[in-house]
């Protein structure tokens, strides 16, 4: 659990250099080390390219846009099992991106 809560921190701070970068939010995580079009892009702005984009059971996190709550995104893991709920490995973990003025 330890790995994913430093992974999601590491992908918030991602997410936050890409829109400070470029004026927006971006559309898939994919966008955080592949800008290819995309105006002001400074990255990548995830370390190992796509890898970085990985659970710890090697499934890609996943990215919603907008978030709930009115956050602007929100950023997770179905845990080992890749379906919604579970317990144990299984667990979903998911933070929220904070909103910006």
């Amino acid at each position: 659990a330890e790995r994913i809560h430093t992974d999601l921190l590491v992908l918030r701070v991602a997410i936050g250099r890409f829109r400070r970068d470029t004026g927006r939010w971006p559309e898939t995580l994919e966008q955080l080390v592949n800008g290819a079009g995309i105006e002001r892009w400074r990255g990548p702005y995830v370390l190992g390219g796509e890898s970085g984009l990985l659970d710890p059971w090697q499934h890609p996190y996943v990215y919603e846009r907008p978030g709930p709550e009115g956050a602007p995104y929100r950023v997770g893991t179905l845990g080992a099992d890749a379906a919604p709920g579970g317990e144990g490995k299984d667990t979903d973990v998911f933070e929220n991106g904070e909103p910006t003025p």
